[in-house]
């Protein structure tokens, strides 16, 4: 890590244990995720006898280890906030096999105030000060009005120029105009919009540190909210609708799946016909016990 991201990190944490020392502050996090039908987690723990007898496993309640993933198809983006309190207004967009999910992007500055003015309504409500902790993505990061740079083209530098007051002759270089962008204070001009939008509405706004997600609590939020639809979402389920039905709960001590689920989806899966004996978990490890004294 460089000194630089040293030194926003450590702006961060003073400014947060400040802010958490003082005590009468409501503090949303907000950030984006994905889910898409079919998925799966990654890693986990496995008993490496599952290998050998998967099927007593499932009868008797328990997995055989993580199943492979799905092809993903659909995805579903989704925008919220996390606060003390739950998950608060949450946004889910459906994108194809093909889409990026860039449209969401254009929606963001809409979305943002309708975070703000929920946000402030609920501290108001509280009797607290209102905070909002977000990334530095880009879309987190738009300008009103951006002063362009040497690296931009000929033809944008001359457009801004002129629609500020320079006159920029047909037969002008591109050096020349640079020159003029000099005469502008680029701090005036490179205004992010949701700090416009922050001090209108009166809400603290404090970005995470680059490259350092584990401080944004919302990502607890996500991984709690993911490990809930891992095994959820199929392929054939409106995931849509499901995380609109209470997918999008917190609740860091809640299972995946109950025992119950589990089993059922077992015996969906089970072959009837299938002759081969399936040992008793009992029998196994005994089975087991004995392979390992010899």
């Amino acid at each position: 890590m460089n000194e630089y991201l040293y030194r926003r990190q450590s702006n961060f944490l003073r400014k947060m244990a400040e802010i958490r020392k003082e005590g009468n502050f409501l503090i949303w996090s907000t950030d984006e995720t994905w889910v898409h039908k079919g998925m799966r987690p990654n890693i986990g723990c496995q008993d490496l006898e599952a290998t050998k007898n998967p099927l007593t496993f499932i009868r008797n309640g328990l997995t055989a280890g993580n199943s492979a993933q799905w092809t993903k198809g659909e995805r579903l983006v989704i925008l919220a906030c996390l606060s003390t309190y739950g998950f608060r207004c949450p946004l889910i967009w459906l994108t194809g096999k093909t889409d990026d999910g860039g449209d969401y992007h254009k929606e963001f500055e809409k979305y943002i105030e309708s975070v703000f003015k929920a946000l402030v309504a609920e501290a108001k409500e509280k009797n607290l000060k209102p905070v909002l902790l977000m990334d530095n993505a880009k879309y987190h990061s738009c300008v009103l009005d951006k002063m362009p740079t040497s690296n931009d083209k000929r033809d944008v530098i001359k457009a801004w120029l002129e629609i500020h007051g320079e006159q920029c002759p047909p037969r002008m270089r591109k050096y020349e105009m640079v020159q003029l962008l000099k005469k502008f204070d680029r701090r005036v001009f490179n205004v992010y919009v949701v700090d416009t939008m922050a001090e209108k509405y009166g809400v603290m706004l404090v970005r995470t540190p680059p490259y350092m997600a584990k401080f944004a609590p919302i990502e607890f939020g996500w991984s709690a909210m993911k490990r809930a639809q891992h095994d959820f979402i199929t392929r054939t389920d409106d995931g849509k609708r499901r995380i609109e039905e209470g997918g999008l709960t917190f609740s860091s001590s809640s299972p995946s799946l109950t025992t119950d689920e589990v089993v059922e989806s077992a015996e969906a899966v089970l072959d009837p016909e299938e002759q081969e004996e399936v040992p008793d978990m009992d029998d196994l490890y005994f089975m087991s016990d004995i392979e390992w004294e010899e």
